[in-house]
């Protein structure tokens, strides 16, 4: 009995010693790839980075996921020498049970993270932070709501594989070309019109396939209809997507040039018709009106041009007259812009917040 007293006592002398190994800036957690299932720790470590864990602990807290208790929980994760390397976060099975909707600022720290899935969610932008993590190889965040990226996106500069496919992207930062090691870059089923002016300076392979059928550029269903880029404009994949639940199949799916007709015509057919009560404290109505039925954007930003909030994301509206409800309880006092847009133009009209 003595002994094995001494035994257990040896055993806490030691993983006290244990966690005071870990150096500054690292904090020392037992066992963790025998406790979560979910959870690999490719050298046995008993030291993870604080600033990693603080960004993940910042997606659960911010995206309000009340089920998940613990840090180690949120989705697939894998880890190398105390640093995140891997994490799967998709909306499906081994990601996570609720969508993402907001992505911190502390994503950022993450910078030796290798591979990143966020397929599926609900992620409508990306912090400028994001581009921090320049470890980054591959990137899969289809089926989101992005509407654009960074301006320091070109800042990836090790990313491999891109795929934003199935999203509302309407440009891409000219920065994007100034990724030299980009390999695959799939922006099918998105709403872009153009393109960076120096876009062919990447250096894809534009024609062909891989080994497992998988096309190295794609750019289908899309709207680039006018000026685009030589390197594009001639390849068989301008019109390449994949199908969207397995990604297995390459589909066709044409450039959509039927807004060249109504924008050659100057018409349009929805209007922002007033905002009531101006100034307000903390809601307001929101009032438009569409002369046919088309897809409808109604976003606000701030006066700093920062989106603040997307109330009605590219969804088919019916013709006639609508009402929106906002609400700026979290918002601060100050100068606002209510934007009503079908990808094509816009309607923007100021309002002021009083508390």
């Amino acid at each position: 009995m003595r002994y094995a007293k001494i035994l257990c006592f040896l055993f806490f002398i030691f993983t006290i010693l244990l966690s005071q190994d870990c150096d500054d800036g690292y904090s020392y957690y037992e066992d963790i790839d025998s406790t979560y299932s979910n959870v690999t720790v490719q050298d046995l470590g008993y030291c993870f980075n604080n600033g990693d864990l603080e960004a993940l602990n910042d997606i659960i807290s911010e995206n309000n996921f009340t089920e998940i208790e613990d840090t180690f929980l949120l989705g697939t994760q894998t880890w190398n020498e105390g640093r995140l390397r891997f994490l799967v976060a998709g909306y499906y099975f081994s990601g996570v049970e609720q969508q993402i909707t907001t992505i911190p600022e502390s994503i950022g720290n993450l910078t030796d993270l290798r591979k990143l899935y966020l397929e599926w969610n609900a992620i409508e932008s990306l912090p400028n932070t994001f581009s921090n993590m320049n470890a980054l190889v591959q990137l899969y965040i289809s089926n989101n709501n992005l509407i654009n990226l960074p301006e320091n996106f070109g800042n990836l500069q090790n990313l491999y594989i891109l795929d934003l496919g199935y999203n509302n992207i309407t440009e891409l930062p000219y920065s994007i070309t100034e990724i030299d090691n980009l390999g695959y870059l799939w922006i099918f089923n998105n709403q872009l019109q153009i393109l960076p002016n120096n876009f062919c300076d990447l250096d894809l392979d534009w024609d062909n396939d891989d080994y497992f059928g998988y096309p190295y550029f794609a750019s289908g269903g899309n709207m680039l209809c006018e000026n685009v880029p030589q390197c594009i404009s001639n390849t068989s994949h301008l019109n390449t997507s994949l199908e969207q639940y397995y990604y297995s199949v390459q589909i066709i799916v044409e450039q959509d040039c039927s807004f060249l007709e109504s924008f050659e015509n100057n018409t349009i057919f929805f209007e922002l018709d007033n905002v009531y009560p101006n100034p307000f404290n903390p809601t307001t109505t929101i009032n438009f009106s569409l002369k046919k039925s088309e897809k409808i954007s109604v976003t606000i930003y701030d006066l700093k041009g920062q989106l603040i909030k997307t109330i009605i994301n590219n969804k088919l509206i019916n013709t006639g007259t609508h009402n929106l409800l906002w609400d700026a309880s979290v918002n601060p006092s100050g100068i606002y812009f209510v934007n009503i847009s079908n990808g094509l133009q816009n309607k923007t009209q100021k309002i002021i917040l009083e508390k």
